[in-house]
């Protein structure tokens, strides 16, 4: 490889990582009244309220990072909790959570690029999301996702969905069923297609399970946080390298 292709490509990551921090916001989807495992956001991960753990392995990208909460009274510890650790947040309509992302990202210009995660994945880091915005962008996909069929990630917890603002408005507007409204991207994947991130595919770990919806989900991961020193600084990959060695 000549030394020109090297510093093309060194430029085009250098130009990724500050489209990223300049043109992306991760909003993390998150409530407490879930209800096979109520307040599942606020339970201790690494020392800290899971939602805050994932925020800051978002926040490693160099992005802003911004919680997505209902504005139920149910929710106002979770706000408080947000506040007290110093993560951004808005409130919306809890059950259309499609506009309560469309209304709190109003700040954002139709062309600028939104991560969606959600409050029950916490394997996604600044790694794994810097990787799908630079297959996003050279793809020119109108939405990709990390996790789904051929992706080599596990379908459960690697859930990172990168779309642009405007389509939130289309969506909102396209949507009838009480699903969409809640999930957010069905209608953006019928406008630009499923189009699911392959560079991870080698790793064959679709089937395995690490989100978190019930007691043992979160027991089970938190045993696997507790392996590393520093897991808000330890790699996706060196994540899920973990829980292959011992799965759930």
């Amino acid at each position: 490889m000549s030394s020109q292709i090297v510093w093309v490509k060194r430029f085009r990551i250098i130009e990724f990582l500050r489209d990223v921090k300049n043109e992306a916001v991760i909003v993390i989807q998150v409530r407490t009244c879930s209800s096979r495992l109520p307040a599942k956001a606020l339970l201790p991960m690494a020392g800290m309220p899971l939602v805050v753990f994932i925020a800051m392995r978002a926040a490693s990208s160099g992005a802003r990072v911004i919680a997505a909460i209902p504005e139920d009274k149910t929710d106002d510890n979770l706000a408080n909790i947000l506040d007290h650790h110093g993560v951004e947040y808005f409130r919306g309509s809890q059950k259309n959570v499609l506009k309560r992302m469309k209304d709190g990202l109003s700040f954002l210009s139709n062309d600028q690029h939104v991560f969606r995660l959600t409050g029950d994945n916490l394997i996604a880091d600044g790694k794994l999301l810097n990787v799908v915005y630079e297959n996003f962008v050279m793809g020119d996909f109108g939405y990709l996702s990390a996790s789904g069929d051929g992706s080599g990630l596990p379908r459960w917890g690697t859930g990172v969905e990168l779309f642009r603002y405007g389509d939130l408005e289309n969506a909102l507007n396209s949507s009838t069923e009480d699903s969409e409204f809640e999930s957010v991207t069905p209608q953006i994947k019928k406008i630009h297609g499923n189009n699911i991130l392959q560079t991870f595919s080698h790793l064959d770990m679709e089937d395995y399970r690490c989100t978190i919806d019930t007691l043992s989900d979160y027991l089970y991961l938190a045993r696997i946080i507790d392996k590393f020193s520093h897991p808000v600084e330890t790699s996706f990959l060196e994540l899920l390298e973990a829980i292959k060695h011992d799965p759930q």
